[in-house]
């Protein structure tokens, strides 16, 4: 279960994402360690000034003002979009996403998740083998609480398989985070 503080701490960053103020990776990845090392609010900005975004800078002040006074931002109600729609077809997931992962990142979630929507498909092209067959998950339930889970264990298998240089790929990606927000946005939870 997701603590308040952790909610919030993934709010706040989700926010600045959507207010234009991360621009760089780096901002990122410092948030996001920020968010793992602290437990309250003063830990959190304090955090994130060790890790060098300055106090002054917009990053920075843009966190402090949300923290101090959420109303002020009708952003933070942005999860409320994404209950009605299916993880299958709906492409505002990278938007949901994007302020937790650098960009390097972003293009693999982007990849696996495709690769996870064709395995849904009647047929698909199977570069591999050059041939086309159906897709892995044909005839299962396409719910959000079936699918999310599914895409979960897919995405682990992937992240945590056999192959060494496909879990390089993986290395550092922040899965809990972006598990826990997909969770959020679509309404269903993940159990561990």
């Amino acid at each position: 279960m997701l603590s308040e503080h952790s909610a919030l701490f993934l709010d706040v960053i989700s926010m600045a994402g959507l207010c234009g103020v991360l621009r760089y990776d780096e901002q990122r990845v410092n948030l996001l360690t920020a968010y793992y090392q602290s437990k309250s609010e003063a830990e959190f900005l304090e955090n994130i000034e060790r890790l060098g975004i300055s106090r002054n800078s917009q990053v920075f002040m843009t966190i402090a003002d949300y923290l101090q006074c959420p109303a002020k931002y009708p952003q933070a109600h942005y999860l409320a979009r994404y209950k009605s729609c299916s993880l299958l077809n709906d492409r505002s997931v990278l938007d949901l996403l994007w302020p937790f992962l650098t960009e390097t990142q972003m293009k693999l979630f982007s990849k696996v998740l495709s690769d996870f929507r064709l395995e849904h498909s009647v047929k698909r092209y199977d570069a591999a083998k050059k041939r086309w067959r159906a897709g892995r998950y044909i005839g299962e339930p396409t719910d959000n609480e079936s699918v999310i889970p599914r895409f979960y264990a897919y995405f682990l298998a992937l992240a945590q398989g056999r192959n060494k240089q496909v879990c390089a790929k993986f290395e550092g990606f922040p899965v809990d985070v972006v598990f826990v927000m997909i969770g959020r946005a679509y309404a269903v939870e993940l159990s561990a």
